[in-house]
């Protein structure tokens, strides 16, 4: 005869055989690439700024045929990475540091920075390091473009 603690142990052997199935099944739906009709394009204007410099440094750069994985932005200590796309939004993974920037331009220093940053196509999002005296300044757009 099986004693309680042999019974309980193949229960728990079981159900996390289970669960580790159920994961791989998700793990797998997720991983699968992106089905989108067209090529995705993310525009990213870059701008440097301080109170030293009267003028920002700015430049851009297109992105396209993105994937998952891809870094987009890295400097200093701030990376954005593609996380997710498709035909209706791009998912940016942020290393921190990057807040949204309010409507008026101005940001919030108490802000909790997010991990993740959604812009849905055919729009933009103004995101800002959170400094005082100099930072970063990154518009990131998210289009699609019909194929050839």
């Amino acid at each position: 005869m099986m004693d309680a603690s042999k019974k309980t142990r193949g229960i728990l052997i079981g159900l996390f055989v289970i669960i580790l199935g159920a994961l791989a099944v998700v793990i797998g739906y997720l991983s699968q690439p992106a089905n989108i009709d067209g090529t995705p394009v993310v525009v990213l204007t870059t701008s440097y700024w301080s109170d030293i410099e009267t003028k920002p440094n700015e430049y851009t750069n297109e992105f396209t045929d993105i994937k998952k994985g891809d870094v987009i932005y890295e400097y200093a200590h701030y990376k954005l990475t593609v996380k997710r796309i498709s035909e209706d939004a791009v998912i940016l993974r942020s290393s921190g540091g990057l807040i949204e920037a309010n409507p008026d331009g101005t940001i919030n220093l108490n802000d909790k920075d997010p991990k993740t940053f959604t812009i849905p196509v055919n729009s933009e999002m103004k995101i800002v390091s959170q400094s005082m005296d100099g930072g970063v300044s990154l518009t990131i757009s998210y289009r699609i473009e019909e194929k050839e």
